[in-house]
C-alpha cells in the first residue's frame, strides 16, 4: 500500500511536469462538447444528449489511455525494475488513470450542462455522477491494461483502440442504459444493478492487471 501511494504521488508530480498533456486532453474534451453544442444548435432531446455525452467521454478515455510519458521508455522501465514492484506499479497506474478520467468526465459533464442544459437531470445529479464515476473507473482500469500491452508491443494509439474497443463496448452499453434510467426518473432499485456491474468489471480489470503486468514488466 505504501508503495502504491508513493507511486500515486510520483504520477501526480509527473503530471504537473508534463502538464501540456493534461491540458491538451481537457482542450480536446471541451472542444468536442462545443462541437456538439454547435451541431445541436443549443437544443437536443434526452436520448441524443446521453449519446453525445458518452461519445465524448469514450474518446476522452482513449486519449487519456494513449498518452505516453518519459517513464514508459524501455530503458527507464529496465532501471525501475530494481526498486518498484510490478503489482504496485499496475495498481497505482490504474488508480491514477481512474482519477484523471474521472476529472475529465466531470469537466465534460459540467460543459454539457452549461452548453446544452439538461432539465431532465433535476434532482438526479448525484445518481448521474455516481454512474459517471463508476464508468470512468471501469474504462480507466480496462484501458490502463490495454494501453500497456499496446505500448509494450510498440503499437501506440492505433493498437490501443483496436484492442480496447471490444472491451469497452459492454461498459458503454451498461452506462448508457443506466443514464437513460436516471434521465427517465427510474428508482434506485432499478439502477443499482448497472452500477454493480461497472464496479465488478473495474475489479476484474484490476485483477487482470495484477496477473499480467509482472510478465510485461519482466519482458
Amino acid at each position: 500500500m505504501n508503495a502504491t501511494l508513493a507511486l500515486l504521488r510520483y504520477f501526480a508530480h509527473r503530471e504537473f511536469r508534463e502538464s501540456h498533456q493534461l491540458w491538451s486532453l481537457m482542450l480536446f474534451a471541451l472542444t468536442a462538447v462545443y462541437a456538439c453544442y454547435r451541431i445541436a444548435a443549443g437544443s437536443v432531446e434526452v436520448g441524443a444528449w446521453v449519446a453525445l455525452h458518452w461519445v465524448v467521454v469514450l474518446f476522452s478515455a482513449f486519449n487519456a489511455a494513449s498518452r505516453v510519458h518519459a517513464d514508459d521508455a524501455p530503458e527507464v522501465r529496465t532501471w525501475m525494475r530494481g526498486w518498484v514492484r510490478p503489482r504496485a506499479w499496475a495498481a497505482a497506474r490504474s488508480l491514477y488513470a481512474t482519477l484523471v478520467l474521472g476529472a475529465v468526465s466531470a469537466v465534460v459533464f459540467l460543459a454539457f450542462v452549461v452548453f446544452l442544459p439538461a432539465p431532465f437531470l433535476e434532482g438526479a445529479v448525484l445518481a448521474w455522477l455516481a454512474g459517471l464515476w463508476a464508468t470512468a473507473w471501469a474504462l480507466a482500469a480496462l484501458l490502463a491494461v490495454v494501453s500497456d500491452l499496446a505500448l509494450r508491443a510498440g503499437g501506440g494509439f492505433g493498437l490501443t483502440a483496436v484492442l480496447g474497443l471490444p472491451l469497452v463496448v459492454p461498459v458503454v452499453l451498461v452506462s448508457t442504459h443506466y443514464c437513460h434510467g436516471v434521465a427517465g426518473g427510474l428508482a434506485w432499485n432499478g439502477l443499482w444493478p448497472d452500477l454493480v456491474f461497472l464496479v465488478v468489471l473495474a475489479g476484474v480489470a484490476h485483477a487482470l492487471a495484477a496477473l499480467v503486468f509482472p510478465y510485461l514488466w519482466a519482458e
